[in-house]
């Protein structure tokens, strides 16, 4: 689905045809943060598409609540985007070119113009979008959108097969508990399984006050958790 704001919409989605990809032109909704949602049998994915120079480094946010578009983008557009899916992503077509002191130029007319943005403020950037669960792909922009529409195209046919291990970016209450207990050495999966089908994470917790052995794991496993639960940083 390519959202109906997208300026570009109904050129990808005549490309998209060409290649074999069917798609629609539809209102994504403003809660999804989403340019694009791609679903498919086997998983699916929303994509926001910004232009690094355009839309990020120099670009003016759509909202007077905000500062800068990059503020918009991190506070704002983004958050949405990782509630909306699991597997969220942003996709920036890089318009910039970078100067031996670091500095980033947009391009203007035929000409490259220095900005004030450097690359190490723009990686870094890039990586605090990473630390919010959200992937983060680079693309060349070339004018004509083939790579990002080549791109569209690839998850599409990505996401209509199975892979493992499943990429997964928040997880359920019940695999909560099983990754706590997971974190202990010494407690696989089966084991922690186990023992959530006798206790809950509350139960074992206040279990660990008097009991040498939580139903469930072994004497050995059970002394493990409680040195993990005593921790106090």
């Amino acid at each position: 689905m390519i959202d109906s704001r997208e300026q570009f919409g109904e050129y990808i989605q005549v490309i998209l045809t060409k290649i074999g990809i069917e798609s629609e032109v539809c209102c994504l909704p403003h809660a999804s943060g989403a340019d694009y949602y791609i679903s498919s049998k086997c998983g699916s994915c929303a994509i926001q598409r910004k232009d690094s120079m355009k839309e990020i480094c120099c670009g003016k946010p759509v909202s007077d609540k905000f500062e800068s578009a990059m503020e918009e983008l991190r506070l704002d557009i983004l958050p949405r985007l990782a509630t909306y899916t699991d597997n969220p992503i942003l996709l920036v077509e890089e318009s910039h070119k970078i100067g031996e002191s670091g500095s980033l130029f947009r391009k203007s007319d035929s000409m490259y113009v220095e900005t004030g943005m450097t690359a190490s403020s723009y990686y870094g950037f890039l990586e605090s979008v990473r630390q919010m669960g959200i992937d983060v792909v680079t693309l060349q922009a070339t004018g004509d959108l083939y790579p990002t529409i080549w791109y569209l195209a690839s998850m599409d046919g990505y996401l209509s097969r199975e892979h493992y291990p499943k990429h997964i970016k928040s997880f359920k209450p019940h695999q909560q508990a099983l990754g706590i207990l997971c974190c202990v050495p010494g407690i696989g999966q089966k084991r922690a399984t186990a023992a959530l089908e006798k206790n809950c994470i509350r139960d074992m917790v206040r279990d660990l006050v008097w009991k040498d052995e939580i139903e469930g794991l072994t004497k050995t496993m059970t002394a493990k958790l409680k040195k993990a639960m005593e921790v106090k940083l």
